[in-house]
């Protein structure tokens, strides 16, 4: 296959997932745990690199899979943020998609194995990168 932009530099792109439920009448927000650098043990919406073979639809689709275990939901995209040092590893523009899901179909072994909880969406606190901004853009 012929190279054609080979003069071109790189960027990795990412999708992160703002996956919303109800519980109690209160909108409830899934954030893990970074298991990996940079910010490694901070909170953080679940999201994944976009892998050459795949849309961003598909790839917020696979995360969602992921965390979740849920499949056939709908995900709308939110925005895209390609501010420059918005991640501190790499140069990444991510794209934001949210879904809204049964909490109690949620796969409580997937919840364990990454690390996630349920955080009430006004009571989130800090989260890496710019993920405040992109779960909440009015308050970011």
């Amino acid at each position: 296959m012929p190279q054609f932009y080979h003069n071109q530099k790189k960027i990795l792109v990412s999708v992160d997932c703002i996956i919303l439920g109800f519980k109690e009448n209160k909108l409830n927000v899934l954030l893990f745990k970074r298991k990996f650098e940079p910010l490694i043990g901070e909170k953080s919406l679940m999201g994944g690199f976009v892998d050459p073979e795949e849309s961003v639809d598909d790839t917020a689709s696979r995360v969602l899979l992921e965390y979740t275990g849920i499949t056939g939901v709908f995900m709308e995209q939110v925005g895209t943020y390609g501010h420059i040092g918005r991640d501190t590893g790499e140069r990444v523009i991510s794209i934001a998609y949210y879904a809204l899901i049964n909490m109690e179909s949620y796969d409580e072994r997937l919840k364990k194995e990454h690390n996630a909880e349920w955080v009430d969406i006004d009571a989130v606190g800090k989260l890496v990168f710019d993920h405040n901004q992109i779960m909440l853009p009015s308050h970011g």
